[in-house]
């Protein structure tokens, strides 16, 4: 056998064993690590800017987030001032925000406009892992970066998003950019993972850009800061506490 069809045949079994091991790879263990990347703890706090920009202009909100047993998210809005007040609650699949001046909290969509390109599941997060299986893994590359590409889909029909498209790093698994689509498979919005810096040891994404598919002129960027380590208390999860917290 000549050195070339040596060569040739190293390159083959190379290639088809890469293959393999694409489509071998443990998925879900990939998706822990990507939300690893993503969460410090199952029990955390930061804080979220919101940039968003439409045709008639650019607005700007802060809120901050408390997330407890990776599940559960409490958002409290801080800015603009004539939202101050305002108490968002995810709990698994289910969504409340309660309003100053009204009696109960009202039950509400995750995927509903929060404002512009931006829904209530992109500030209160998506925990990949738990709301979402792989049903194929390919490797890509993401400009100069080697990547995998995960084709999720849904484990419920009450998640944000029924069928996900996520781009990762294929040594770190850092999110790079995901597609999300809709029900009936229309292409939702598009975000991209930016901004990694140290926090809390590890090298995390702290700007997400999110572009709206079906609206290219809107779109929003998240920046996210002040990450810390905190258990909040059990009883700010519940809907009928909400009203308590709107200060």
């Amino acid at each position: 056998m000549t050195f070339i069809k040596i060569v040739s045949v190293c390159l083959a079994i190379g290639l088809c064993a890469a293959s393999v091991r694409a489509q071998d790879m443990d998925a879900a263990d990939i998706l822990r690590k990507t939300d690893a990347v993503r969460s410090p703890s199952p029990n955390f706090a930061f804080t979220v800017q919101l940039q968003s920009r439409t045709r008639s202009g650019q607005s700007e909100s802060e809120f901050e987030v408390s997330v407890r047993e990776s599940t559960k998210s409490l958002v409290l809005y801080r800015q603009p001032l004539k939202q101050r007040g305002r108490a968002l609650l995810l709990d698994g699949p289910n969504m409340w925000i309660h309003i100053p001046g009204t009696n109960r909290p009202i039950r509400i969509s995750a995927q509903q406009q929060l404002v512009g390109a931006v829904s209530n599941a992109d500030v209160a997060r998506v925990v990949f892992s738990i709301d979402y299986g792989t049903e194929r893994i390919e490797k890509v590359r993401v400009g100069e970066t080697p990547a995998l590409k995960l084709s999720l889909r849904a484990k419920q029909g009450t998640s944000s998003y029924q069928t996900i498209q996520l781009w990762v790093g294929e040594q770190d698994y850092r999110p790079l950019k995901a597609e999300f689509f809709s029900l009936s498979g229309k292409l939702v919005r598009t975000i991209q993972y930016g901004g990694y810096k140290s926090v809390l040891g590890r090298q995390r994404p702290t700007v997400l850009e999110i572009t709206d598919a079906i609206n290219p002129s809107v779109s929003a960027t998240l920046t996210f800061s002040n990450f810390k380590i905190k258990e909040t208390p059990a009883e700010y999860y519940q809907p009928s506490y909400l009203g308590r917290l709107s200060h």
